[in-house]
């Protein structure tokens, strides 16, 4: 800008990179403090006819942020500026010529999505991250490797951020122990909008309080981490009773499923969860839903299919008033669903169907394009080696997952370790893959590479 000087300019950059802030947050920053950055010098240089050509070290869906757009829309705002700041207390390290613009809130507006700024604008990528890694790939099986890729913590964030572009403003997850779990959680939070929260499901995974305990602490640093679910095994009662009194995120666990499951009355008299996850039928829903209100305590509605589930549980969400938590369906994976009615979310709320039955109609031309007759699934998958590579340079080989589950149970594998990441070892056609194959077939191989 032209109000701030270059001293001005590096001590606002050199704050920036040592105040904890993440790379979203300062990035959001920058733009708003640049003359050409978040689509300024598009701005200056309409209405001329612009050609932009970029290499992307960002995600695929996030091209702006490539040395912070200064040829493309800014989807952050002047809001979110002044949120940040506040928010990290910058404002007293800002030097003056900052500092004065947010007393005075004066910081000018980048151009937005839709802005006739860029009415004659192209975007091409010439070169992006997928081609590195597809390069990469290529390259590293020419040298005779066998090689498999992951992007777990890509498919969280780009997950999490169309669910928030959907009108969604929670995002429920799954805390397992081959994966680095704080690493990634860290990735992902970075990633989300403020307001943005995340429901940490372990399905029992934290095993007991004498490993759980510490990790849900660490977890707890993430502002957005805002639920555990289900964090050691639902019969442990006194288990529970005591990560709630040592741990600040709500707890919550699925109401009684199996016999050998504490019951709801159980849960709510040893304070064991803040709130509950109610499945089922209609019967069984409401008996849980009254008790919860009985006993004031909140649950997620999880109602699980198609958008027939979906408009199902909108009916029952909007007469169980304890209901508080967010709803749980999966419809979202679906390209294409069998109802053709909508079930629009905005402001993490939808609109109860009107009309008779559920209030919807359904796709006849879906449900006739993907009929199709029940087909066994091979398990385990013919054609499937997992590696487990643990931070020491060791690594376990299973055929399937339920094998690495029964080690993990039974306390053979480390708890929740940093750096430990799970790979999927495609067949190679090698003799080499196929004599591991018939050995991880009898159970787990581990190896000292």
């Amino acid at each position: 800008s032209d109000e701030i000087s270059l001293d001005d300019s590096r001590e606002f950059f050199r704050l920036l990179v040592t105040c904890g802030a993440n790379i979203v947050e300062m990035n959001v920053l920058r733009k708003h403090f640049s003359a050409v950055k978040g689509g300024r010098l598009a701005e200056i240089a309409h209405p001329a006819k612009q050609l932009t050509l970029y290499v992307s070290d960002v995600p695929a869906d996030q091209p702006s942020t490539v040395a912070s757009g200064p040829t493309m829309p800014d989807e952050s705002t002047v809001e979110d500026c002044y949120e940040i700041v506040e928010r990290l207390k910058l404002k007293e390290g800002l030097p003056g010529s900052l500092r004065a613009m947010f007393d005075k809130r004066t910081i000018p507006e980048t151009p937005k999505p839709g802005s006739e700024k860029f009415a004659n604008s192209s975007w091409h990528c010439l070169l992006g991250n997928q081609d590195g890694l597809d390069t990469l790939v290529s390259g590293s099986r020419m040298q005779g490797w066998v090689v498999d890729t992951d992007l777990s913590v890509d498919d969280w964030i780009s997950e999490a951020r169309l669910a928030a572009e959907s009108g969604y403003t929670a995002f429920k997850t799954k805390g397992r122990p081959w994966w680095d779990l704080i690493a990634n959680t860290r990735e992902l939070c970075a990633s989300l909008p403020e307001h943005f929260e995340v429901d940490m499901d372990f399905n029992g995974f934290g095993i007991d309080t004498a490993h759980c305990t510490r990790l849900l602490k660490e977890l707890e640093a993430f502002h957005n981490v805002v639920m555990f679910e289900s964090p050691i095994p639902h019969n442990d009662v006194a288990g529970y009773t005591f990560l709630r009194q040592h741990t600040h995120v709500p707890i919550s666990m699925h109401t009684q499923n199996h016999p050998e499951e504490p019951s709801l009355e159980t849960a709510i008299r040893e304070e064991m969860v803040d709130g509950f996850v109610v499945t089922g039928g209609a019967t069984k829903i409401g008996q849980d839903a009254t008790v919860c209100r009985e006993f004031n305590k909140s649950f997620f509605l999880q109602v699980v299919g198609s958008k027939i589930a979906a408009a199902f549980g909108l009916h029952l969400g909007a007469v169980l008033e304890h209901a508080r938590w967010p709803a749980v369906n999966c419809f979202q994976l679906f390209e294409r669903d069998c109802v053709a009615t909508p079930l629009e979310v905005s402001n993490g709320l939808c609109q109860v169907p009107e009309g008779p039955g559920l209030g919807i109609e359904l796709d006849r031309e879906a449900i006739e394009l993907y009929r199709c007759e029940p087909k066994e699934k091979p398990y385990p998958h013919p054609d499937l080696v997992i590696a487990l590579r643990w931070p020491s340079g060791t690594t376990t080989y299973y055929a399937h997952c339920q094998q690495y589950w029964e080690d993990w149970h039974r306390g053979r594998l480390p708890f929740f370790p940093r750096g430990v990441n799970l790979e999927h070892i495609p067949n190679d056609g090698s003799a080499d893959w196929a004599d591991l194959r018939a050995r991880v077939l009898k159970g787990a191989v581990h190896s000292a590479e």
